[in-house]
């Protein structure tokens, strides 16, 4: 699971690089949504496992550094997407950046205790970052209307 989680992450960087972009077409842009929705949230279901795992492997540590990495570099890929340009695609877009940077900063509050030997998972399930992943997930749903547009 880890390594699919994985070659997932390494894929959508090789497909889509590191710039800003807008995908192709409204269907694209869904698609990406929920790309990125389902690895914001298979991490923040995983954290807590792969953390108890790096108490004690130096591998899973690193394995879970790497982990902490592609995602916040999967957020910033998502964040510099140009959404299509319809209906409310942009006010959508706007909000998923403003819900990722919460959920970005738990991230970098956990890599910084991580770092230091600390894999307690508390900083990355607040409430402030669970209701972003909640409202990140309202999001996605609402990308997903787009396409009936």
């Amino acid at each position: 699971m880890k390594r699919v989680f994985m070659m997932l992450v390494a894929a959508l960087f090789i497909i889509s690089g590191c710039s800003s972009e807008r995908p192709s077409g409204t269907v694209e842009y869904i698609k990406t949504t929920v790309k990125h929705y389902n690895l914001v949230i298979h991490f923040m279901n995983n954290v807590d496992t792969l953390a108890a795992e790096a108490v004690e492997d130096p591998e899973a540590k690193k394995r879970l550094e790497k982990q902490i990495t592609d995602l916040k570099e999967e957020i910033e890929r998502f964040n510099s997407l140009i959404p299509p340009e319809v209906n409310n695609a942009s006010d959508i877009h706007e909000n998923l950046v403003k819900y990722n940077q919460t959920v970005s900063k738990g991230i970098d509050a956990f890599k910084n205790q991580v770092e230091k030997g600390n894999f307690d998972t508390k900083v990355i399930h607040t409430d402030e970052i669970n209701q972003a992943v909640l409202e990140i997930k309202k999001l996605r749903d609402q990308a997903q209307n787009l396409a009936k547009y």
